[in-house]
Order: C-alpha cells, then structure tokens, then sequence
C-alpha cells in the first residue's frame, strides 16, 4: 500500500503538533482555551442570536455616543 501522506504534509502535521504541545503546557492558554470551549458548548443558535443582538445593540450606542461627542467637539471648535 502506498504511503498517502507525503513528506511535507507530516512535517506540517508535526509543526501543529508541536505548536499544541507548547500550548497545553501552559497552564493559562490551556485553562482559557477550555473555559471559552465550555462556554460556547452550553449556547444554542437561538441564544447566539441573541447575544449577537445585544452585542450589535450596545455597539451602535457607544457609537452614537461618540458620534454625539465628535460633533459636539468640532462644532464647539468651530465657534471659537
């Protein structure tokens, strides 16, 4: 039987290997990594939908917010 991997698809199988053998052995990145896994395991698409909402919803007010605050800088600038 032939060999189906060639050489430089098991050298980059091993470069990700290596990456991932330093990665769990760093207590933060790995316990990080496991807590966002955890989390995202629990949401379903309908609460996805909704934390998307939220978060686009509080986006658009923090940017009226500072829309708001250009406007009133430019055109107090402007007055001077």
């Amino acid at each position: 039987m032939p060999n189906i991997i060639s050489r430089t698809q098991t050298e980059f199988f091993k470069i990700i290997l290596m990456s991932h053998e330093h990665l769990a052995s760093s207590g933060k990145t790995s316990l990080i990594i496991t807590a966002i896994s955890i989390m995202l395991s629990y949401i379903t698409l309908d609460d996805a939908g909704k934390v998307v909402s939220l978060m686009a919803g509080i986006i658009a007010i923090i940017s009226g917010l500072l829309a708001a605050r250009y406007y009133y800088k430019a055109g107090k600038k402007l007055h001077k």
